[in-house]
């Protein structure tokens, strides 16, 4: 995929996709049949790290999940995923007076969006095994909401 940034051509490709982490509480069915019956029970948090490694022009952004049960903030299901980019001409978006990288907007929602499509297939993968088989799964979100400006 290619954007252009001005006469910045900016080129990325996915080089790794993977589970960092991985974590679930051993419950019986019943009891996670309970916990999904009643909506209220349970909460989801979501977040992102962006690590940019300038040296080998490499953009890794991962998706960090917790299912929690909210009557006693137990982590009931813990999962971090990892999508790295290769980044061509990364270089070029390095503002020098700022001290920051400038990348685009519209490329950042892209490598967001991919990052966590991949982590909602990567968490659904870890929990094929287990209880929580087809009963969690990542919300849908829009990848926008990730992006911090500035």
């Amino acid at each position: 995929m290619a954007k252009d940034k001005g006469h910045i051509k900016i080129e990325y490709k996915i080089i790794k996709i993977h589970t960092t982490e991985f974590f679930f509480e051993d419950l019986s069915e019943q009891e996670i049949d309970q916990l999904i019956q009643n909506s209220g029970s349970l909460a989801i948090n979501i977040n992102n790290t962006v690590n940019i490694d300038a040296a080998k022009s490499v953009i890794a952004i991962d998706v960090s999940s917790r299912l929690l049960k909210k009557s006693d903030e137990t982590v009931l299901i813990r999962h971090t995923g990892r999508t790295a980019f290769q980044i061509k001409n990364l270089r070029e978006t390095f503002d020098e007076e700022q001290q920051m990288y400038k990348i685009p907007t519209d490329l950042l929602v892209q490598l967001h969006s991919l990052a966590y499509s991949h982590a909602r297939a990567l968490a659904a993968t870890e929990v094929s095994p287990t209880a929580y088989k087809d009963k969690f799964f990542l919300p849908v979100v829009d990848p926008s909401k990730f992006i911090q400006k500035e």
